[in-house]
């Protein structure tokens, strides 16, 4: 199994590693502060990780090394971060039609070279942030394109929002267990619980929440 994408897919990566049964093996490669949009900067002028910017080349690799069976592609929090391209200067959003077309052009990109072998490749969408309710709404519309579109590549799309919010909002609290750290990231009995989720939608069977099947 193998994770690629922002400090949520690290999360959830470190959550499938404690729950896989053994000799699952699960390769980890959430990096924080990066996603699928290569920007020149972000929040206000900084410069991305060498390492948010090496995923063409490294992904590939990954691929090749490991001949995973499942791929888990997860940025859906990170790319709600306003990002600069282009040398232009001006940082945009989900909001902005730029920003969405560069988003499905990268996401096909990624989509190519992790599926390239039939691997099964499971995108997430996000959770309503209050603070980030449109740019959340809209990524989320976002992720549910792509996995429209490559679904005949064999992308389905877990549904990590009806996971985590119901009619009444996002609780803060799940059967008496907080859902986030102080960092805003799943805790750890939320982080086992939802990659227990996960790992049974890719290799049990496709319960309620997974499309694309």
């Amino acid at each position: 199994m193998l994770v690629v994408g922002d400090s949520w897919a690290g999360s959830f990566g470190e959550g499938m590693a404690k729950v896989a049964s053994g000799g699952n093996v699960i390769v980890n490669a959430g990096l924080g502060g990066c996603g699928i949009m290569m920007p020149d900067t972000v929040q206000g002028g900084k410069k991305p990780e060498d390492a948010c910017l090496k995923w063409p080349k490294e992904w590939p690799q990954y691929m090749k090394q490991y001949k995973p069976d499942a791929v888990l592609l997860r940025t859906a929090n990170w790319d709600m971060t306003p990002q600069s391209f282009d040398n232009s200067g001006v940082e945009l959003s989900m909001e902005h039609v730029p920003f969405r077309q560069r988003f499905f052009k990268n996401m096909g990109r990624a989509i190519d070279i992790l599926s390239e072998n039939g691997t099964p490749v499971y995108l997430t969408n996000a959770k309503i942030e209050d603070s980030w309710k449109n740019l959340s709404l809209k990524m989320n519309d976002a992720v549910q394109q792509v996995a429209d579109k490559y679904k005949d590549k064999g992308v389905h799309l877990l549904d990590l929002r009806a996971q985590l919010c119901n009619d009444n909002g996002c609780p803060p609290v799940l059967d008496g267990h907080k859902l986030y750290d102080a960092t805003g990231h799943p805790a750890n009995w939320s982080r086992d619980r939802l990659a227990t989720w996960m790992l049974n939608a890719m290799f049990v069977g496709s319960p309620a929440g997974t499309t694309g099947s």
